[in-house]
């Protein structure tokens, strides 16, 4: 049984990376704005962490030419919990960028969350989030199911 609870659970945060270019997509649109139900995919992943109350803060990190845009469609009570900075060069230094503002005497433990990956549930976030706050770390995961092949010059070796 788990020793934490929604309601002993520390201060949590929210990096929800979003600053690729989604060129393996292709198309216009950066994959973090591709729409789904009616929400983009970066939407869906905020939802789900604005719904979460354990979370304080949220840094969303967006390529720098979205982030007036991003910030003008917050709603006022959403600018109070969410911050958006820009990306960096690689996936390491924006979740690095996401990181910095947050004061690690207020948030203790940290999700960091692909925007592309939005349909993640609040249950699975929160049993990370407990299992991270015992000071070992955590990563959610789930089985894959579907066929995955490894292909070398076009030819699958495995």
């Amino acid at each position: 049984m788990n020793k934490f609870s929604v309601t002993t659970l520390p201060l949590c945060a929210a990096v929800i990376a979003a600053g690729g270019k989604g060129l393996r997509m292709g198309g216009k649109l950066r994959k973090q704005f591709i729409e789904i139900g009616g929400k983009s995919l970066l939407r869906h992943s905020l939802d789900l962490f604005l719904g979460l109350e354990e979370i304080v803060r949220i840094v969303v990190v967006l390529p720098e030419d979205t982030l007036e845009e991003f910030r003008g469609s917050l709603a006022p009570s959403e600018k109070e919990i969410i911050l958006a900075v820009a990306g960096g060069e690689t996936r390491q230094q924006s979740v690095y960028n996401g990181l910095t503002p947050l004061d690690p005497a207020t948030v203790r433990v940290v999700a960091i969350h692909d925007a592309a990956r939005p349909l993640v549930s609040p249950t699975v976030v929160r049993e990370t989030l407990r299992v991270a706050a015992s000071g070992m770390g955590a990563l959610a995961a789930c089985r894959v199911r579907d066929t995955v092949k490894r292909a070398d010059n076009k030819l699958i070796s495995g």
